[in-house]
């Protein structure tokens, strides 16, 4: 089944962007590439699918029994390096046997999800951007999280409002899923926790949604040349 694309983006800016090497077929059709120039590395990205596979469904439905729903949509986080291109991202795919922290590209979620970048207000320069970028590579390799996802979902599907549960004795030491790797990489540079004070936890939709932490980054669209 082809990929359902995002339509043309409102912000779209003067200029086009040329690509500096290949770009996959789904972003050319799609036909637009974000302008990063206002992204600091360390900088969070948040991703909503416009055709969310039960993986995303089931994230949305737990992070809603706790997060309004304009937060609960965004279902994945990772961390941009601030080259222009790469993330570092926490991730699960069984059938492409992905389940580890790892460095990917940023096409991966373009015109096929919607990108939400929000920088954390204890970022006051590009230098400890670098240094939480660099704090979530450190990571690399490390395993995803699995029991921490099956503990949530199952606590849902027995309560039906896990996020309002303190979920602390789920997290596995050294594991990790998308939003805790964010998290970890943030607090080893600034000392500062974004764990919600409500179920001990950090997930997606807590990062859509702080305002004390977090802070979105205005950016517009070039047309792909």
């Amino acid at each position: 089944m082809a990929d359902t694309l995002l339509p043309q983006p409102t912000n779209t800016i003067e200029g086009i962007y040329v690509p500096d090497g290949v770009i996959p077929d789904t972003l050319r059709k799609w036909g637009y590439f974000p302008d990063v120039d206002s992204w600091y590395p360390g900088d969070l990205l948040l991703t909503s699918s416009v055709e969310p596979d039960w993986v995303s469904k089931k994230i949305q439905q737990v992070q809603t029994s706790g997060y309004g729903e304009d937060n609960a949509r965004f279902t994945h986080a990772a961390v941009y390096l601030g080259d222009g291109l790469m993330v570092c991202e926490a991730q699960i795919d069984p059938l492409k046997s992905i389940k580890e922290v790892r460095v990917t590209k940023l096409w991966d979620y373009l015109g096929t999800h919607e990108i939400r970048v929000r920088r954390s207000v204890h970022v006051i320069n590009r230098e400890i951007g670098w240094a939480i970028a660099v704090a979530a590579c450190l990571r690399i390799g490390k395993d995803y999280d699995w029991k921490f996802i099956g503990g949530i979902a199952l606590r849902h599907a027995w309560t039906g409002k896990a996020m309002m549960s303190d979920l602390t004795d789920l997290e596995t030491n050294n594991k990790f899923v998308c939003s805790s790797l964010y998290s970890a990489a943030h607090a080893y540079v600034t000392g500062i926790s974004l764990n919600d004070r409500g179920n001990g936890i950090c997930a997606p939709a807590y990062l859509a949604g702080t305002q004390k932490h977090l802070a979105d980054v205005e950016f517009g669209w070039r047309k792909i040349a």
